[in-house]
């Protein structure tokens, strides 16, 4: 409801595109739905998405493109009667919206993307739509992008995150992802969003910083998360989006993150 509340009392978008706000609370409704689903809970999920693909239908009009809104209420129009089918048919369509985002690059060698062009592409996903105040930010550096805010636990709220889309990159052949990057101390998370076979196609990675430049090597076998209950293997077969994350009462104030690269294992 908060999620809501807040897209609401945004101004209307003038520019006719999709606001980070909508996309903000089909992020948050996947990360919502997809555990319930890999739990067993196919209702729980399909009732997550359709509650927050009708509240933007109906409430957040001005928050979405043309195309988008009327994507979303196709796909309402037309559920399946089954709970999977719903589930799934709403999955496509919050992933056709969220991926309209610009895109990154295709695999060149080991890069998955070249950082360094994607400053502009990162899209803050914040607990603003939950009503907290943190914030984030991306911007580019000499060695890459560098993300910098402020974490804060006032209304409830307590998370910041950003998130890079790109065009789906097949990884199954490849072990893991290796990143390079310079924090301040805190721990971050590196989650892995994928379009491919499973549901809930998102794993994390701690990301242990130590104020001094790192590179660390992240196999599959790392990324977990309540997504899959420990029993879905991640399927990265088509990886769409990476995003960090950081989060924790004894984590607020003031964060910097460098990263400089993110290449296939």
């Amino acid at each position: 409801m908060l999620a809501l509340l807040t897209l609401l009392a945004l101004p209307a978008n003038a520019a006719g595109q999709t606001s980070d706000a909508a996309r903000g609370l089909l992020v948050a409704a996947i990360d919502r739905g997809a555990p319930l689903y890999n739990m067993g809970s196919v209702e729980g999920c399909a009732a997550v998405y359709e509650i927050a693909a009708a509240s933007l239908v109906r409430f957040g009009d001005d928050e979405l493109s043309e195309t988008d809104l009327g994507r979303l209420r196709t796909t309402l129009a037309t559920l399946p009667r089954d709970a999977d089918g719903r589930a799934w048919a709403l999955r496509r369509a919050f992933d056709a919206v969220l991926e309209g985002r610009p895109s990154g690059r295709a695999l060149d060698g080991d890069v998955v993307v070249d950082v360094r062009e994607t400053a502009e592409d990162w899209r803050e996903v914040d607990d603003g739509v939950m009503g907290g105040v943190s914030r984030g930010g991306m911007a580019r550096t000499r060695d890459g992008v560098r993300w910098t805010g402020e974490l804060s636990a006032e209304n409830n709220g307590g998370f910041v995150s950003t998130r890079l889309a790109f065009d789906p990159v097949d990884l199954s052949e490849r072990s893991g992802l290796r990143v390079r990057v310079k924090g301040d101390g805190r721990t971050y998370r590196l989650t892995v969003n994928t379009t491919g076979r499973n549901m809930g196609g998102v794993g994390y990675a701690q990301l242990q910083t130590t104020g001094s430049w790192q590179t660390l090597d992240l196999p599959w076998s790392v990324f977990t998360g309540r997504a899959y209950g420990g029993t879905i293997p991640l399927d990265a077969t088509a990886v769409g989006s990476v995003q960090l994350v950081l989060s924790g009462k004894d984590q607020l104030g003031d964060f910097r993150l460098d990263l400089a690269s993110i290449e296939a294992l």
